[in-house]
């Protein structure tokens, strides 16, 4: 898939689109969840441990052609399951884009689809084999944009409203900047991209002054294969009365590395990321950010961690829409002063889909979790899960 036909794969088919005409689609998912009794959002994806029924997602997307080399798209989401019935519909992504006819080059401004890695462009339901982003892109770990390292992030607290902490790179999948891209002859595929944040945030607005970088190189070295090798740099902390304290904050940096592969040959597709992340970072802890020893300097920690998923799906030939697929995902935290500075997670999930009508996908998932901590946390999970287009 070429980069610009992987702008428009959710939904947004407006090659056709007269100049002035705007064209709408959308995708609903529907359905019932329950978890582990120790499930919340920032951990396993779950908000809770009951069963529930709910309204996961609602995807509103809109685009259309300005002029013959001019378009606009958009996203309007609604996503009770993750901010809760009480939330309002915002605008995920808007962007206006560049693509000149016959040319192999453009560009977009605005909220874009991140460049980085694999799972951006398939975090939809009709795309991922799980209800879930894998753990890169899921789990929030010990890291703050208001406190920098703090052990406590995500122990309390609400995703959306309170400071949860990071996961490693942002699930939204989108971020606000100026992106360019350029294909050569079906065998290589770049994106660049400026940004307000580092892949790990996806915030329309920054203030702490400075510009992330954003990029990745994909190569088709077959019709069945591509490979992709993925980088970001920027500061990941929110200037704030929180931390007014340490000054500069635009010295406090996530570099990100990944790389992403799809083997997809009949009936069969294998898939998978993997990422590295180091953090330059303050510590909060004890309601203080810690200083150097016999110093009034505040301290600054060099943190990694990494992480990787591996999906396959098996369509099965003699029942067309029926399909099986698993997945194996990991994130663990490199050890300082040889104690990890997160709990490191495994997950094993399994699902079965049925697409019995063109645009109606039920899906079963199921999972279960696991944690190098002492506490034997329960965060398994089930799901059943009815994806519409229409």
């Amino acid at each position: 898939m070429t980069i610009r036909a992987a702008g428009l794969v959710f939904g947004l088919f407006i090659s056709g689109t007269a100049i002035g005409q705007v064209e709408w689609s959308g995708l609903a998912d529907a359905g019932f969840t329950m978890g582990g009794p120790d499930s919340k959002f920032t951990s396993n994806g779950i908000a809770n441990r009951y069963p529930n029924f709910s309204l996961m997602n609602l995807h509103l997307f809109f685009g259309g052609q300005i002029s013959d080399d001019f378009s606009f798209s958009g996203k309007f989401l609604y996503s009770p399951a993750q901010y809760g019935f009480d939330s309002q519909p915002k605008i995920a992504f808007a962007s206006v884009n560049y693509d000149p006819a016959g040319e192999t080059f453009g560009f977009s401004a605005g909220k874009v689809l991140s460049p980085f890695g694999l799972y951006p462009k398939r975090q939809h339901s009709t795309e991922n084999i799980s209800f879930l982003p894998p753990l890169i892109y899921g789990n929030f770990i010990n890291i703050s944009t208001l406190r920098g390292f703090w052990p406590k992030a995500g122990d309390l607290g609400s995703y959306g409203t309170d400071d949860v902490g990071l996961s490693t790179a942002f699930s939204g999948g989108y971020q606000m900047g100026l992106k360019g891209y350029y294909s050569w002859d079906e065998i290589i595929d770049l994106e660049i991209m400026l940004s307000n944040t580092p892949v790990s945030l996806g915030s329309e607005v920054k203030n702490n002054g400075t510009i992330s970088g954003i990029g990745r190189i994909g190569f088709h070295p077959a019709m069945w294969a591509t490979v992709g090798v993925s980088g970001s740099f920027g500061s990941f902390m929110e200037k704030t009365g929180e931390n007014q304290v340490l000054g500069d904050v635009q010295k406090y940096k996530q570099t990100a590395l990944g790389t992403d592969i799809v083997l997809a040959y009949g009936y069969f597709e294998f898939s998978g990321e993997y990422m590295y992340s180091k953090w330059t970072t303050p510590k909060f802890a004890s309601g203080a950010f810690v200083k150097v020893p016999g110093t009034a300097e505040f301290a600054s920690f060099d943190l990694t961690n990494q992480g990787f998923y591996a999906d396959v799906k098996i369509d099965i030939p003699y029942l067309p829409g029926l399909f099986f697929a698993g997945r194996f995902d990991r994130v663990w935290f490199d050890p300082v002063d040889s104690a990890a500075w997160d709990l490191d997670r495994d997950r094993y999930t399994g699902s079965v889909g049925y697409t019995w009508q063109k645009g109606v996908l039920a899906k079963l998932t199921g999972f279960s979790q696991t944690n190098s901590g002492s506490l034997d946390l329960k965060e398994d999970g089930l799901a059943l899960l009815i994806s519409v287009n229409f």
